[in-house]
């Protein structure tokens, strides 16, 4: 799921505070910085915390930011999330419980899986599908992960205005 972050109206405000367009410029690139980073921290870790998963593990193969940019007159940023599965290695701490016939990730079990690593060194949790010879990875779904990027994006974009309105004072206040 992408969250993307866009200044829109801010004239209103510049010319509230008579502000240069430089100052406006400057001040508009870095609130959508800030917010977009903001985001990005907020998301990596609400999202694994609602799913019971690592905040790590999903950060690091789930979640990507792009920097703000300025193009026709507005400055926009975003941020993506992986809403979807995750596979099991990303899940928490890999273990077989030959007891109960399944493996763990973190607090997840798969009945009928088991750990394995493989030639090139990954190891997660894997199940034997129509015979012997072939396998199939585990993954972990997420089922609240895109209600929990929606509510932070919403509220992201509420506080993107007053981060500008500081941004700019900051900047009229700059000595020369």
């Amino acid at each position: 799921m992408v969250v993307k972050i866009r200044l829109e109206g801010n004239e209103a405000i510049a010319r509230s505070l008579n502000a240069k367009p430089a100052q406006v410029k400057r001040a508009s690139r870095k609130a959508v910085r800030e917010t977009v980073t903001a985001l990005h921290k907020e998301l990596g870790g609400a999202i694994p915390r609602a799913a019971g998963t690592p905040v790590g593990g999903f950060r690091r193969v789930r979640a990507k930011k792009k920097r703000a940019k300025q193009g026709r007159g507005k400055v926009s940023g975003s941020v993506w999330m992986g809403t979807r599965k995750i596979a099991a290695a990303y899940a928490g701490r890999l273990r077989n419980d030959p007891d109960r016939g399944g493996a763990w990730a973190g607090k997840y079990f798969f009945e009928n899986s088991f750990v394995a690593k493989m030639k090139s060194g990954y190891v997660s949790i894997f199940q034997r599908v129509e015979g012997a010879s072939k396998i199939r990875q585990r993954y972990v779904h997420l089922p609240s992960a895109a209600g929990v990027a929606k509510r932070a994006g919403d509220n992201a974009r509420k506080d993107l205005s007053a981060r500008f309105t500081k941004n700019l004072k900051e900047e009229m206040t700059k000595p020369k």
